[in-house]
């Protein structure tokens, strides 16, 4: 058979066509690879590669002809990660393991819907309303058949359908939007959850009740309520931060943290985590857990003995890891995709459902990842340097004294984002009309070496913009030191134009390189932006610790945002964001100011909270606490307190106008042993 010419269609939308000379002989197989990572063309696998992924919740393909007729057609629900479906006879499967190229192998074993509970929500009724399901068996289950509801009256039974080969692995989680619009995907319901309590009901195909839910009066904001632990009968509420979307329910540990990381270590340091009490009393986590969601949370237990003293970092050492069954000590691995957690074992040997956690990054080897306190954002970042207190370099025995340590800043690569322009609006300025909506990222060689972005030859390097927006660099691309490129998010080869206008209105030189398109949209609101490096990696976190295959780190990112805590100009116009220090860490936001765009060109942008806004001075007098704020003129100060910094909400204590001198804030005796502050700027002065 011929394909050249045949069409796969992705949701009525996007197509893609088989190019020319392709021909399938009877009982063979032809593979089109949808890889939205770009790892695919890297290597020597057969068929085609379509840069884009396949959505995990569900999607419709069509195969069409080159005149547009259907010739085949799969609709498919919410997926399984990296498990796949296939025919089996005249059905549609899900398969124990994916035989790409080859002929299908046997349907998984499929477990019991009577495992299936639900197990968080959150809502009121407007808004990012949604519900969680959790699967507690050791099979994956079938789910296609069944009816979720808010209506407990006989016709409400099956309100709301879950989309055909719809499947939720075991031990895991499935989170569906209660937003009334279920044309949006097989994880929408046709429903939203109400603000002044309900019932919800899970059904089975023969509409036997499997789970219920009375869900009380919603009175915290952000927040959601569900089983602690997973599964199980006890339902609590969690704050904001405790909200657990997709992953395992959790509460938090007053004044305990995780730190820093070591996951993918060359002998002889041994993996490694490092925990920090900053509460005002010893913590004992003997007998603890550790693991992770998709492998298991109870891979190992901490030995007796593991005491974490007020104030104090703690290492804990793979090598006294006890493994809590050998089956799952032996198997434990760390997929990138998910968080690896610390969890509270009670007397009996039974999860309390408190616990640590912290996303798993993807990292080179014996290099950590750890917190970084000054971004505006609780995050993450691959460090510099390891910070447990011994040198990695040094022998087993002297890396295991290690007491642990300050964690540096973040590790930074050659490259860097210097500007973005974030949605032009050009109706009440000067600017040509063609620029209406035009938005870029500027990237930015820092270093002193010349950097291959992309080669077609060699194509084992690359680099790419992901979050918010997506763009792979696929020609040959190279940046000089000191050079800069704009990417945009209209295509530069069919509007030069565009470019054009960027050259005149805002000073675009003429030997700048511009590509595009970049995928999606920058939000005004606030978005991430990531800058990403094709390196080799470690591919097991687990047992292996000589494996590599491709993957992407991030050496540059950005998480901007419309709150206070990010600077806003005063004036109307066109404003784009610069970064103020090429060198310093990006994602903080006292590296960033807004000025008139200049694509292509660094600019000179003073940040009108630079040298203000910080406590110059804290003293102790009868009845409180004295703060001494450094301010500027005009400014306008918010200053605040919180005695824990995992809560992740801070109380203002007062409100001020910078006069250019010291302010000095009174705050009465705190109750609690520990206060933590902080100051944001919450005006900025003119950007001219």
């Amino acid at each position: 058979i011929d394909l050249s010419g045949m069409r796969l269609r992705l949701d009525g939308g996007d197509e893609w066509v088989l190019p020319d000379g392709i021909y399938l002989e009877g009982h063979d197989h032809f593979i089109v690879w949808f890889d939205g990572d770009d790892l695919i063309r890297r290597g020597e696998f057969p068929g085609i590669v379509v840069d884009r992924s396949l959505p995990p919740s569900g999607a419709s393909i069509e195969l069409l002809t080159a005149e547009g007729r259907q010739l085949d057609q799969l609709r498919f629900g919410i997926q399984v990660i990296d498990q796949t479906i296939g025919r089996k006879g005249n059905q549609w499967q899900l398969l124990a393991e994916g035989t790409p190229g080859k002929v299908n192998g046997n349907a998984a074993l499929l477990g019991s819907t009577d495992d299936l509970r639900i197990n968080e929500w959150s809502g009121g009724g407007e808004g990012d309303d949604w519900l969680e399901l959790y699967q507690r068996g050791n099979q994956p289950v079938d789910i296609s058949a069944l009816y979720l509801t808010d209506d407990p009256s006989l016709a409400g039974k099956t309100k709301h359908a879950i989309a055909n080969l719809s499947f939720v692995g075991p031990k895991s989680w499935v989170v569906f939007r209660a937003d009334g619009e279920p044309q949006r995907g097989s994880d929408h319901l046709n429903f939203r959850l109400s603000s002044k309590g309900e019932t919800l009901r899970i059904y089975s195909d023969s509409l036997n009740v499997i789970d219920e839910i009375l869900v009380a009066e919603s009175f915290v904001q952000g927040g959601s309520n569900g089983r602690l632990p997973d599964g199980e009968d006890r339902l609590v509420s969690f704050d904001v931060v405790e909200t657990s979307k997709g992953i395992p329910n959790h509460t938090q540990i007053e004044g305990l943290q995780i730190n820093e990381l070591l996951l993918t270590p060359r002998t002889p340091s041994g993996r490694a985590i490092e925990v920090l009490n900053f509460g005002a009393n010893p913590v004992d986590i003997s007998g603890w857990a550790i693991g992770s969601e998709r492998s298991s949370l109870d891979a190992f237990r901490l030995p007796a003995g593991t005491v974490v003293g007020p104030g104090q970092f703690h290492v804990l050492h793979e090598a006294f890891w006890l493994p809590s069954d050998i089956i799952r000590s032996r198997d434990w691995q760390i997929s990138l995709t998910e968080r690896i957690y610390i969890s509270e074992i009670d007397s009996q040997g039974i999860p309390t459902g408190r616990r640590l956690s912290a996303p798993v990054l993807p990292t080179h080897w014996n290099e950590s990842f750890g917190k970084f306190d000054l971004s505006h954002v609780d995050e993450f970042a691959r460090l510099q340097s390891a910070t447990f207190g011994k040198s990695l370099t040094e022998s087993l025995e002297t890396f295991q004294l290690s007491a642990g340590g300050q964690n540096v800043i973040p590790s930074m690569g050659p490259l860097v984002i210097s500007e973005l322009l974030i949605d032009t609006k050009t109706g009440a300025t000067l600017l040509p009309s063609i620029l209406d909506g035009v938005e870029f990222i500027e990237v930015y060689n820092r270093s002193n070496e010349s950097v291959i972005l992309s080669d077609t030859v060699r194509n084992l390097r690359g680099w790419r913009l992901a979050g918010g927006v997506s763009y792979h660099f696929k020609s040959d691309v190279e940046l000089e030191p000191g050079q800069v490129l704009l990417v945009v998010n209209y295509d530069p080869s069919k509007e030069p134009m565009i470019t054009g206008a960027l050259q005149q209105s805002w000073g675009l030189p003429l030997m700048v390189s511009v590509y595009g398109p970049f995928k999606g949209r920058l939000d005004n609101g606030g978005d991430l932006v990531r800058l990403q490096e094709l390196v080799m990696l470690p591919n097991s976190m687990g047992l292996e610790h000589n494996a590599e295959s491709l993957g992407w780190v991030d050496e540059d990112r950005i998480e901007y945002a419309s709150d206070v805590s990010w600077v806003t100009p005063l004036q109307s116009g066109v404003f784009s964001l610069h970064r103020l220090d090429q060198d310093s860490y990006g994602n903080v936001s006292l590296n960033w100011g807004f000025n008139s765009p200049s694509p292509g060109q660094l600019s000179e942008v003073t940040h009108p909270k630079q040298n203000s806004g910080f406590i110059q001075g804290l003293s102790l007098v009868e009845g409180g606490i004295v703060l001494e704020i450094a301010t500027q003129v005009g400014v306008r100060y918010t200053v605040q307190h919180t005695d824990a910094l995992n809560r992740g909400h801070w109380n203002d204590l007062r409100t001020l106008t910078g006069t250019g001198d010291s302010d000095v804030v009174f705050d009465a005796s705190p109750y609690q042993d520990t206060r933590f502050y902080r100051v944001i700027a919450e005006q900025s002065i003119s950007p001219d």
